[in-house]
């Protein structure tokens, strides 16, 4: 099924600029000739300057990829086609209005396929790192976990006095552009112990508010309960982020959930 979702205008222009070129030589419109011009996009190049590459080393090698010529170069431009497609889809599912650069530049790098997978893999760039980077979360790494919940909670730890390790605190689970929905039912249902149901609903809620209360826990627990979801959604490829509140903040009745 196609799914029409219009590109963000500075996009469809760019795009548009990049496929004149090779389609006047008769050439097909191939992933490299994509992601080349993906980069011209400041949000692209910050993106993989997190998965610890640069922008002119990626041009470096599509230049080079595209001068040694691609083999199968039709099935690769329709690779190109499918990148886009799936952008649509996926923003499409988040209820986004428009395709952005950086969604485009993570299907190009999902891609079983293309060259331009090819290059972003030789260059360490991997579609959980750059999933990571648009959530404004840390790239992959150890340690992290903790070191977010401090940033989360950075004046309430039980090493400052303040809140003890068995103290009750919320935990909040945040809506994402890539997180399936099945793995967050999963997640509730495994982890929270919650029912088939009430994992539905709160999933639903979640992705209608942005965020919900998903248990309260002592602290420690839920520091804890938080690293494990994050491990596994981690090994999934997901950027699920969990974070901790006080019992005093504010959130709308219907999504707190006593565990």
């Amino acid at each position: 099924m196609t799914v029409q979702v219009p590109l963000a205008r500075e996009l469809k222009a760019l795009v548009a600029i990049g496929a004149q070129d090779p389609v006047s030589r008769g050439e097909p419109f191939t992933t490299l000739h994509l992601l080349l011009f993906l980069l011209g996009f400041r949000a692209v190049r910050a993106a993989v300057a997190s998965a610890g590459t640069t922008a002119e080393a990626l041009r470096v090698a599509t230049a080079h990829g595209l001068a040694r010529g691609i083999a199968n170069a039709a099935d690769d431009a329709r690779e190109s086609h499918v990148a886009l497609q799936r952008a649509a889809q996926r923003v499409h599912g988040c209820d986004r209005r428009v395709i952005v650069a950086t969604d485009v530049l993570i299907t190009l790098c999902e891609s079983s396929g293309g060259a331009a997978a090819a290059v972003l893999a030789a260059h360490g760039v991997t579609p959980l790192a750059l999933k990571l980077h648009v959530s404004r979360l840390p790239p992959p790494g150890a340690g992290v976990v903790r070191r977010l919940l401090r940033r989360l909670v950075p004046a309430r730890t039980p090493e400052a006095g303040r809140i003890g390790a068995a103290d009750p605190v919320h935990v909040v689970m945040h809506d994402d552009d890539f997180t399936t929905k099945d793995f967050v039912v999963h997640v509730l249902e495994r982890h929270f112990a919650m029912s088939r149901d009430d994992g539905i609903a709160m999933m639903q809620a979640i992705h209608e508010h942005g965020r919900c209360r998903v248990a309260q826990l002592p602290y420690a627990t839920a520091i804890q309960r938080i690293d494990e979801v994050t491990q596994a959604a981690r090994a999934e490829g997901f950027p699920l982020r969990l974070s901790i509140e006080g019992v005093a903040t504010s959130l709308p009745r219907a999504a707190v959930r006593r565990r």
